[in-house]
């Protein structure tokens, strides 16, 4: 997984935890009725969502590696690029038109 992604989901995941661990104690520590198990789900559901997502991700693209890349150089009419130049991502990025 690109180190972007991790951090991002790290900080989904610690949001989603404090944030909503916060609102799911709140919601059980009084009775619950009406509309106030929106307060049990979603925060339940935003931390599976951060955890499944990914998982999710790789188990539909598992063995498409090659694929996809292939079909983004060809449909960007990209090429690969072995140049070692300074980005956020550690990866060249050019701005040509097509």
């Amino acid at each position: 997984m690109d180190r972007w992604v991790r951090i991002f989901m790290t900080i989904w995941l610690a949001f989603a935890i404090m944030i909503g661990g916060a609102g799911f104690i709140a919601t059980i520590s009084h009775p619950i009725h009406g509309d106030a198990w929106i307060g049990v789900l979603v925060p339940l559901g935003l931390v599976l969502f951060g955890i499944f997502l990914p998982k999710f991700g790789r188990w539909i693209g598992n063995g498409e590696e090659a694929f996809l890349k292939e079909f983004l150089e060809q449909t960007l009419a990209a090429r690969p690029d072995d140049r070692q130049t300074f980005s956020s991502s550690g990866k060249t990025i050019e701005n040509t038109p097509l």
